[in-house]
């Protein structure tokens, strides 16, 4: 998946949506998940990422949000 810039979205990587701060914790169709977060769990969604908001929680998104940002890119995991 990638951002609406067409920047590839990382596990990892800091984002704010809607005024709020997230992490991307999976991209599933690259089969990146980082802990705890295991592919068993969420591969049967096929695609999109997974991000941890620290006020919403855990989001899946199938598509990259228009108003998605990436704030930090990921450092290596």
């Amino acid at each position: 998946m990638n951002y609406p810039n067409g920047q590839k979205v990382l596990i990892g990587d800091e984002v704010a949506l809607a005024g709020s701060i997230g992490v991307v914790v999976a991209a599933i169709e690259d089969a990146a998940y980082s802990y705890p977060y295991q592919a068993e769990q969420w591969a049967y969604l096929k695609h999109g990422v997974l991000i941890e908001f620290r006020d919403l929680g855990l989001i899946h998104y199938a598509e990259a949000e228009i108003d998605l940002i990436l704030l930090k890119r990921a450092s290596s995991i």
